[in-house]
């Protein structure tokens, strides 16, 4: 269902990961954490037919990135820099299907499986997570995925989800 894309093979899939970078470029927010994509791995896949695309990016941020919250009190014992990550996933409207929503939940889980891979490639645990409220709410929903400290949009000043996702 997924395809990691590192960064050596951007230039294989621009269509892709841009289609992807322009959910991100929606939200000012995210626009700023995700502006340097060059050194970005993509975990990514598309139906073209049933209008579908989405998936995660993963960058390596500094730790003066985060939430004043987490670099305090959560990540204050890591130096320099840590995984940041967003995931979206876009269903065209026009084009919904009778399982969709069995679709989001094998989306969502696979999405984390293929991250708990990376993590695993990479020598991490976690990953810090930057998410639009929906977003968030999928993953919580529909992935299941193991946040080990989360500041829900309401708590946050920019609206944004931000957790500490375990890869563990």
């Amino acid at each position: 269902m997924f395809q990691v894309i590192e960064p050596k093979d951007h230039d294989d899939h621009k269509p892709l990961t841009h289609l992807f970078l322009e959910s991100i470029h929606n939200n000012q927010e995210l626009k700023k954490a995700f502006s340097q994509t060059k050194q970005a791995t993509y975990i990514l896949m598309q139906h073209e037919a049933k209008g579908i695309y989405g998936g995660a990016i993963l960058l390596k941020n500094k730790i003066s990135s985060l939430h004043t919250l987490l670099s305090k009190h959560i990540l204050s014992s890591l130096k320099g820099e840590v995984w940041t990550c967003n995931a979206y996933l876009h269903l065209d409207n026009e084009k919904l299907f009778p399982d969709f929503e069995a679709f989001c939940a094998l989306f969502y889980r696979d999405l984390y499986m293929r991250m708990r891979e990376f993590g695993e490639h990479k020598g991490i645990k976690y990953l810090y997570v930057k998410l639009i409220p929906g977003e968030y709410f999928c993953t919580e929903v529909l992935g299941s995925w193991l946040y080990v400290f989360e500041l829900k949009p309401q708590e946050s000043n920019d609206g944004l989800f931000h957790g500490v996702l375990s890869l563990k």
